[in-house]
């Protein structure tokens, strides 16, 4: 079985009516290669006054990069129709998606790339024609598969659950929540991340319609769409905090002013090591 990927909702295998693509490299000048990661570090400026520079932190300086090929099963070049319906397939969506990479009907590693493909190009290579791609990872790291934790508040005390983030880089979860009360008034949540002590306060909160925190985008949404700050009880610039998750275990507590709080936290590990070995079995 030759490996292939899964990517926009649809893999290699199938996205062709009457041949595979396989997943392959030309040379070494197509091969899926990538830094590790590398880091930039950002430091203060040299002065007449100030000699040494003051070392104040680092930020990741490029995205991986994964550059391969596709051939067909059967060896025959692509068609007007073939490339036109991959192309629609990598290029089509206009959004990050997931690419994960399999090997005889199991997928190579539980993590997974995010991004998109930003290049592909015809090439003959001794009689067989290729299509090489480029696809281009959102950030420096690699994901896990997606934890998801509800737990249910009430106003007559609180929640509280254990996140484990084990890796090395803080992590920035998406919560969804409604709340359910008999009182005939705007409710309020309160989440509280004990560990590191972000929070997350709102108010104002319409009892059975579902908020939505991104807290990596910093977006609040309810079924009708994304709220202004001030439809949430953030009146003022110091109301506005986010609540993130640390390495390590944290511990988040829920506060409900009246009734319950149905709460569900999603989060994805970020997972520092480079490009996947996509010829593994």
């Amino acid at each position: 079985m030759q490996p292939y990927i899964r990517y926009n909702q649809n893999t290699s295998k199938n996205i062709l009516p009457n041949t595979e693509l396989i997943l392959c490299h030309i040379d070494d000048n197509y091969s899926s290669t990538a830094p590790i990661f590398n880091r930039e570090t950002i430091k203060t400026d040299f002065t007449a006054q100030q000699d040494v520079q003051k070392y104040i932190g680092s930020k990741f300086s490029e995205s991986l990069t994964l550059k391969f090929a596709f051939i067909k099963s059967d060896y025959s070049e692509f068609s007007l129709y073939d490339i036109n319906t991959i192309s629609n397939w990598l290029f089509g969506n206009g959004t990050e998606q997931k690419l994960e990479i399999f090997c005889n009907e199991t997928v190579v590693s539980s993590y997974y790339y995010k991004g998109v493909f930003t290049g592909i190009e015809r090439q003959r290579v001794t009689g067989t024609v290729a299509l090489l791609c480029t696809f281009e990872n959102n950030s420096s790291y690699l994901y896990s598969p997606e934890t998801v934790i509800t737990t249910t508040s009430e106003s007559t005390g609180h929640s509280s659950v254990d996140l484990d983030v084990y890796c090395q880089l803080p992590v920035y979860p998406k919560i969804t929540f409604t709340t359910t009360s008999s009182a005939n008034e705007f409710n309020s949540v309160t989440i509280t991340n004990n560990t590191n002590q972000s929070r997350i306060k709102l108010s104002k909160l319409l009892d059975g319609v579902e908020y939505s925190i991104d807290t990596q985008n910093a977006i609040i949404s309810n079924s009708y769409g994304n709220c202004e700050f001030i439809d949430i009880g953030w009146d003022n610039i110091s109301d506005i905090s986010w609540i993130y998750l640390n390495p390590g275990m944290n511990i988040v507590h829920t506060i409900v002013q009246n009734g319950i709080c149905n709460l569900k936290i999603e989060y994805e590990n970020k997972i520092l090591g480079g490009v996947l070995n996509e010829f593994s079995v």
